[in-house]
């Protein structure tokens, strides 16, 4: 299977990347850490995954020496999903987000996941919330994965 990951913070990119390869044996991640760089990656070469994990909150640009990342944008990962519908990218998305409201835009996480199941039927799973403390995230990441054949749907690719 091989997935893109587009996440900003380091703690969350490494736990997740840890349970792919560890729990998953995932063969190919793709770690893009800004919003800019994950909308590149998506519109140019989302055929090349079989999954998207997707942020919602997150810079604008690549945190460099140069360039501090830019303002956040709150709801970065709903842009990036409204680019998937308009251009018609199927790939599967799971949204993975540590806050449980994004108070600056009034929403809640059970709302947000309301709002995406309606909008964007044809790509997304589901929401994981991370939680740095504990591991019941890749309970819920499991869940959706295994419920929805992903690691399944790659091994009859791989066999066709």
């Amino acid at each position: 299977m091989r997935v893109l990951v587009i996440e900003d913070l380091q703690l969350k990119i490494d736990e997740l990347t840890k349970y792919l390869e560890n729990d998953l044996q995932v063969d190919s991640i793709t770690v893009r850490k800004s919003y800019n760089s994950g909308l590149d990656e998506v519109l140019f070469r989302s055929a090349e995954y079989d999954l998207i994990i997707l942020d919602m909150s997150m810079q604008n640009y690549d945190i460099s020496q140069n360039e501090p990342g830019g303002d956040p944008i709150n709801l970065a990962g709903l842009n990036i999903l409204d680019q998937m519908y308009f251009r018609e990218i199927p790939n599967k998305v799971i949204v993975f987000t540590m806050y449980g409201n994004f108070e600056e835009v009034g929403v809640s996480l059970f709302d947000l996941h309301e709002q995406l199941s309606k909008d964007f039927s044809e790509n997304y799973l589901g929401n994981v919330f991370f939680n740095g403390s504990d591991d019941t995230w890749k309970d819920e990441m499991n869940k959706i994965i295994f419920n929805n054949n992903i690691l399944k749907n790659n091994d009859q690719d791989l066999n066709s």
